[in-house]
């Protein structure tokens, strides 16, 4: 399988493969540079080819009152030759290697979700704002004035507090978790941002959700929601999964409170700064359990289990107690149960098979903070380091 690295937002360019793996890597002490290689830019338009310009469609990001935004217009690429050493968006082989292309940029991207018809939505935390990009790299604000604050009501008026990751349900709905502010705010298809639970008092309490609640989270950093709108939340500072109902009620699913590493069930369970989730079908979440530098894994019932790394703090691939990743922070989960991660002090993308076998999918970026799959299949990173958004072709 070819992958193709892509930028979507500013990014440093690089033709140099990454260690043992044939995937390409971002030159990371470069920004917005042209591309010295092969250029991505058909890959992500759709074409094939080993040169001309990058490809990009018309595309219009979806605005929050249901209205589009003007796209932007990409040029077009001579096709190259096929082959079987990769495939294009459409599905058909081609011969053009991994390389990398630049497009443009976003100050600090920390949560990413791409909705069903490719817009990439971006937390872009200390602007304190959701911004669109849509599939021709045109940006649009999605929500959020940009003060920093706590307000709900229309999306051009709502105030968020160090938003910092994003989960989109099948009806549309964003998901933002709200870290300073200790809260999680929901987004509409039309605009309409409320508080789905926490009160806005740091601290820890399981109960009745809405901006007037008796639940408490402390620098929440990620959430998920599975498909029947129950969301997931790493509760940083309190080092505990929390749960959250469709009405807002908050329990916890897994996590004593201690900062620790332990398996078993959910309130023996302890965990060190979970900063990344992600939710199955079957309800087993998996946790980027920051500070044990461990991908977790929680059934419906709470036990949890350590599915890859050994506490550890490196890089090396395998299986096993031999998997090393140095504070996970974001993940992303795809149909076959494969898990992928934004490793952050490695610089690089891991993807965590079922069994918890583990391999480098692409590097090296600067601190990427999360990761998002669209529905072809392709792997968004939040390249914080680098103020960009990156796409992986695979």
């Amino acid at each position: 399988m070819r992958v193709c690295l892509a930028a979507v937002l500013l990014a440093a360019c690089s033709s140099s493969l990454g260690p043992d793996s044939g995937v390409p890597v971002r030159d990371a002490g470069a920004r917005g540079t042209s591309c010295s290689g092969p250029r991505c830019g058909d890959c992500a338009g759709g074409q094939c080819g080993s040169s001309g310009g990058s490809s990009g469609g018309d595309g219009g990001a979806a605005a929050p009152d249901g209205g589009a935004a003007d796209g932007g217009d990409g040029g077009g690429g001579d096709a190259g030759s096929a082959d079987d050493a990769g495939r294009d968006a459409g599905g058909a082989t081609c011969s053009q290697p991994p390389c990398v292309d630049s497009v443009g940029g976003v100050l600090t991207p920390e949560g990413l979700a791409v909705d069903p018809v490719g817009n990439v939505l971006v937390a872009n935390a200390d602007e304190e704002d959701i911004v669109s990009i849509a599939p021709g790299g045109a940006i649009s604000p999605f929500a959020g004035s940009g003060v920093q604050g706590w307000l709900d009501g229309p999306a051009a008026t709502a105030e968020f507090d160090g938003p910092c990751a994003l989960a989109l349900d099948d009806a549309g709905n964003l998901y933002v978790a709200d870290r300073d502010g200790s809260r999680i705010r929901r987004i509409a298809p039309g605009g309409d941002t409320t508080t789905v639970a926490g009160n806005g008092d740091a601290g820890w309490a399981d109960g009745t959700g809405g901006p007037d609640g008796t639940a408490r989270f402390s620098a929440p950093r990620a959430v998920a929601v599975d498909a029947s709108g129950n969301l997931y939340v790493a509760d940083a500072q309190n080092n505990r999964i929390r749960k959250i109902a469709p009405d807002g009620s908050t329990t916890t699913l897994a996590g004593n409170g201690v900062a620790g590493w332990a398996d078993g069930p959910g309130d023996v369970a302890e965990f060190q700064l979970p900063s990344g989730i992600a939710v199955d079908a079957a309800g087993n979440v998996y946790v980027g359990d920051s500070r044990n530098n461990r991908i977790r894994e929680i059934g419906p019932d709470g036990t949890t289990t350590t599915l890859a790394g050994n506490g550890d703090a490196g890089w090396i691939d395998g299986s096993g107690a031999v998997v090393e990743l140095s504070q996970p922070q974001g993940l992303a989960i795809d149909g076959a149960g494969n898990v992928f991660v934004a490793d952050l002090e490695n610089g690089v993308v891991r993807e965590v098979a079922p069994d918890g076998t583990t391999t480098t999918l692409a590097g090296t970026f600067r601190e990427p903070e999360d990761v998002a799959l669209d529905a072809r299949g392709d792997v968004y990173v939040a390249d914080t380091g680098n103020g960009a958004v990156d796409v992986i072709r695979r």
